[in-house]
């Protein structure tokens, strides 16, 4: 495919779209679903030709390009749905092409990283606004995508000190309109919380499916609660390593706790304290009913 902005026929056009999504991933795809469901003109940027093709069939995308700089300069909202990885490299090339009016945001999982590097090589840091949707899969992939993901999830934005509060409104309006729940967070908060209900349990996954392929009888066994425990095992090794690392000392001490936890638990068994035990069962089963009715109303 040539390296250009092409229209869902084919042919070459101008520059027309407002909203550019680089990557079009699992969450890139979703938003961009969900942005041309409200009539918003959506360029597509991902590196690979196939995902700029399927998301044409899709109807994901007004326009599409491989060139990250060509298919941003102009718009008025860029969306980094990049892993984190490879977030220096967007900033490289988009700070040759915005302009002081362009705001910039992401949706990665981890935020300290992100921020500092937004700052070190944007010309106008004060327009990058750090976002999260708080949505996912253990699938990955334009294929997945879907324009009904954000719809009641929280969206978490980590605007600096310094950002522009005309850039952050925006984000956030481009967010409700997609049916997510903003909420704002410093960067070490987010990514503090992300460790624990996020990082943590899929590191718990990893080990899980590391205990029974010790014994591979085990395997046939599996039913629903370990397939449910181990669901995001499934996901990307590359994109989680990434996170893992990009987010390490929030992850340590939580892992930290939960293995305080756990000791507690096999303190219990030792000594056969019942009592303590259901005690520790009656608190997890009501935090967790909790959850469930929180799903039904706001989560935010």
């Amino acid at each position: 495919m040539k390296r250009g902005l092409v229209s869902k026929g084919g042919k070459r056009a101008h520059v027309l779209a407002e909203v550019a999504v680089v990557g079009l991933g699992l969450i890139g795809g979703s938003l961009s679903l969900a942005l041309r469901r409200l009539g918003i003109r959506v360029r597509g940027i991902d590196r690979n030709s196939q995902v700029l093709a399927q998301a044409r069939r899709r109807g994901a995308v007004s326009w599409a390009t491989t060139a990250l700089a060509e298919g941003s300069r102009g718009a008025k909202v860029i969306f980094l749905c990049v892993p984190v990885h490879e977030m220096a490299r967007c900033a490289r090339e988009l700070a040759a092409v915005v302009n002081e009016e362009t705001v910039i945001t992401d949706t990665g999982s981890v935020k300290i990283p992100v921020m500092k590097i937004m700052k070190h090589l944007l010309p106008y840091p004060h327009q990058f606004i750090g976002g999260h949707p708080m949505a996912g899969s253990e699938h990955s992939g334009i294929g997945a995508a879907n324009a009904r993901l954000f719809r009641g999830r929280c969206c978490v934005l980590t605007p600096t000190p310094w950002a522009s509060p005309a850039a952050v409104r925006q984000v956030a309006r481009l967010w409700r309109r997609c049916g997510a729940k903003v909420i704002k967070l410093t960067p070490k908060r987010h990514d503090a919380l992300a460790a624990r209900i996020s990082h943590l349990p899929h590191a718990l996954a990893v080990v899980l499916m590391r205990a029974v392929l010790k014994d591979p009888a085990a395997a046939k066994l599996v039913a629903g609660s370990f397939l449910n425990a181990t669901r995001v095992a499934s996901s990307s090794p590359k994109l989680w390593e990434g996170i893992f690392m990009a987010n390490r000392a929030a992850l340590l001490a939580s892992m930290a706790e939960f293995s305080t936890g756990l000791g507690e638990l096999r303190r219990l068994l030792r000594a056969a304290d019942t009592k303590r035990l259901r005690r520790l069962l009656r608190r997890a089963e009501i935090h967790r009913s909790r959850l469930d009715e929180g799903r039904e109303g706001s989560r935010c």
